[in-house]
């Protein structure tokens, strides 16, 4: 089941979308093959029953670039108790990533600067939401992490890289390649953010 969807470039804010639905389709999606610029379930208002009522135990968020999958993040909600509209959303619920593993050696989890959708402002006018981030970002040598969403031009550190790739307009959804600082070879861009919910099998 379709909790959000955004597409890039559109000029909307989608973290302020996410929180507060002003301006987004609403009701019932199954799935995302034919969806609206943006979209907020009104599942997101009562998550923990939500998840109770479509026996959930996973959300995904899901980065695609003309309708692949380039980047996505697992989260465990299979206790479905206590969750809200973000809760969810840290790094202790986190299963699985593509296209690698956060966590390095498969044991230990790794230290993460920023991990929220509300984001982090990195100055006061650059701000990246749905954001999980492994170093302090106050500098491009250590702009280090997973996904996350420009939403400001003032990204001095990814917006150059953006624009090269032909990523020019608000949102910008980014990703790493593979674990690195960002870098123009490590650094990829998509065209829709997609979160859902569903069941292991």
């Amino acid at each position: 089941m379709v909790l959000f969807s955004a597409e890039g470039g559109t000029d909307e804010e989608p973290s302020t979308v996410f929180f507060y639905g002003d301006g987004a389709a609403s009701g019932n999606r199954t799935n995302a093959t034919k969806i609206e610029t943006i979209y907020r379930s009104a599942l997101l208002d009562d998550l923990s029953n939500a998840l109770l009522q479509y026996n959930a135990d996973i959300i995904v968020v899901e980065l695609r670039q003309k309708a692949n999958r380039v980047a996505s993040a697992w989260f465990d909600v299979s206790d479905k108790t206590g969750l809200n509209t973000s809760n969810w959303f840290s790094p202790e619920r986190l299963l699985y990533t593509i296209p690698f593993w956060m966590y390095n050696n498969g044991r230990s989890a790794p230290k993460f600067a920023h991990f929220s959708i509300a984001g982090h402002n990195r100055s006061s006018s650059s701000n990246r939401t749905f954001y999980i981030h492994k170093f302090d970002d106050r500098d491009c040598d250590n702009d280090r992490g997973f996904m996350g969403i420009v939403e400001s031009d003032k990204d001095d550190c990814l917006m150059p890289f953006a624009n090269k790739a032909g990523f020019t307009k608000l949102p910008i959804f980014f990703y790493a390649k593979y674990d690195a600082p960002y870098l123009e070879k490590v650094v990829g861009f998509a065209d829709h953010l997609l979160i859902y919910m569903d069941h292991i099998v």
